[in-house]
């Protein structure tokens, strides 16, 4: 079946604290409102939502040897995401992040722990080729939460994707070095073989400097030559692509919680993708999975009929001989590599 995406990336647990009104000071506590625990990590989050959005996924990461390990490859398999190229650790537990959720805006913080994920890397990846050379698409996030795969792993998958035609995405997470000159210098490496980069704008502007977001845009895009895509939270989302400029306005809502909300848009861009959507149609189609995702608690994971009855996103007919519904990837719905997105505008 053609249109496979294969995300590549940190599975691990969240510890989610939410309601929490301030961070608290060393020796001192605050409280939150509740708590919630969830199968995570960049790649756990997008593929969760590809899932849900019924686009053929398989992941390629680990886990660690214990009850948490079993959970994540069990949510994943619920959601229909391939999961035979998930390793589980013979000896390391399963790495867990807190996530602090804040009161009035949903913005969170994160305190992680790596444990399993120092064992994922170049050879884990390499292992597993088959479920990559069977994507068309290819999806590498939370880099940085990945210490003996990083950056050099990436360089090495992003190569051999793009010498055999397939579309990449990166989504690389913030770096809690705070972007020293070598790590730029290392993300700079890889943009010419990325088709969509789509990160936060902290993200890019450690990566190039830039505060505005067009700016940014422009200097990524000229650097990669790719598309790319600066997200702003509640100020949405800045594009640049062949066409031109594009933003989509996030709607004016309260987060109750904003964990996961740009790994939740990653799966609508790509969701759209998948339909035959153009870039800015897709962009819209993300800001409408993300929207839902943020303004609920539980069920977080929008389904296709729950995006397209929200009315934020456009509708495409369905290709000849689809036999699933909207969020399926027939044979003639195909991610555009670089080259065919130049043909097409």
């Amino acid at each position: 079946m053609g249109g496979r995406v294969c995300v590549v990336g940190n599975l691990n647990m969240d510890l989610i604290l939410r309601g929490v009104e301030r961070l608290p000071e060393w020796g001192r506590g605050v409280t939150c409102a509740g708590h919630y625990l969830a199968s995570s990590g960049q790649a756990g989050y997008l593929a969760l939502g590809l899932g849900a959005l019924g686009v053929a996924t398989d992941v390629v990461g680990n886990v660690g040897n214990d009850e948490w390990g079993a959970r994540i490859i069990g949510d994943l398999a619920q959601a229909g995401v391939g999961v035979a190229s998930v390793e589980v650790s013979k000896s390391l537990p399963t790495a867990l992040c807190v996530a602090i959720a804040r009161l009035r805006d949903g913005e969170r913080a994160f305190i992680g722990s790596m444990e399993h994920l120092v064992e994922f890397d170049l050879a884990l990846v390499r292992r597993h080729s088959t479920v990559l050379g069977r994507a068309e698409l290819i999806c590498l996030v939370g880099l940085f939460d990945l210490p003996n795969f990083a950056l050099h792993g990436a360089a090495d998958v992003l190569a051999a994707a793009r010498s055999a035609d397939k579309t990449t995405l990166l989504d690389c997470g913030g770096d809690p070095k705070g972007w020293p000159r070598e790590t730029v210098r290392a993300i700079e490496e890889l943009l010419p073989m990325v088709s969509y980069l789509v990160i936060n704008s902290d993200e890019a502007k450690g990566i190039c400097g830039e505060s505005d977001p067009w700016q940014a845009c422009e200097a990524l895009r000229a650097s990669s030559g790719g598309s790319v895509i600066v997200k702003r939270g509640a100020d949405g989302s800045y594009g640049l692509d062949d066409a031109g400029r594009h933003r989509v306005p996030a709607p004016a809502i309260t987060p109750a919680d904003a964990v996961g909300a740009g790994d939740s848009y990653d799966a609508g861009f790509i969701w759209g993708l998948s339909r035959g959507l153009d870039f800015y149609q897709s962009m819209s189609t993300a800001t409408a999975v993300a929207t839902i995702y943020v303004s609920r608690l539980e069920d977080r994971y929008p389904s296709p009929t729950e995006v397209l009855a929200s009315q934020q996103v456009p509708s495409v007919p369905a290709p000849v001989g689809a036999e699933n519904g909207p969020g399926s990837i027939g044979q003639s719905q195909r991610f555009p590599t670089a080259k065919q997105e130049d043909s097409q505008t």
